[in-house]
């Protein structure tokens, strides 16, 4: 994972744990909810470009201009929520033992699934204006993004596998 993906990671952190003590301090206060809306967006967001960069970058290791500009126009201008559901299908395109590896690795730790899930869902309730304001804590927030982080290193970590088994055939 290059500098600037893992920067945006640790900026989101940040603003987390700055949201965090203000929603603690100010807890009656009605601009918590905001502050929390706000850190379901952000981490979701961030999630979002990391995973997708790791993808691009990961896959668009042609000189061909055309395929360049095609994945990039596919994979980082295309609006999709980072769910699970479209992570699996991003990775099977890619190679469907992708999906395989991540899903072995997860087996015994779904929780990291079901948070970054729940965070989407939020971010979708968030989106179409339904109310969350007694579905999440700026705490949970902060647990979900720390899963889905971990799920995006992971990500990054099966490519990196994967690029040497296929530089060593080379």
């Amino acid at each position: 994972m290059n500098k600037n993906l893992k920067q945006q990671i640790i900026d989101t952190k940040n603003e987390l744990e700055c949201i965090q003590k203000i929603v603690d301090e100010n807890r009656t206060n009605i601009l918590t909810m905001f502050l929390i809306k706000y850190g379901i967006i952000k981490t979701t967001s961030t999630i979002e470009k990391v995973y997708k960069n790791i993808l691009f970058n990961n896959i668009t290791s042609t000189k061909n201009i055309y395929t360049n500009n095609f994945l990039y126009k596919k994979i980082i201008k295309n609006p999709s929520n980072p769910n699970m559901d479209n992570i699996y299908k991003d990775l099977n395109i890619c190679d469907d033992t992708l999906v395989k590896k991540f899903k072995i690795y997860f087996k015994n730790k779904t929780h990291h699934i079901e948070h970054l899930n729940t965070l989407v869902k939020h971010r979708n309730s968030i989106a179409h204006g339904e109310d969350i304001s007694s579905g999440i804590t700026i705490k949970e927030v902060f647990e979900y993004y720390k899963s889905a982080v971990i799920i995006v290193l992971y990500i990054d970590l099966i490519f990196k596998k994967t690029c040497r088994k296929y530089i060593k055939i080379y």
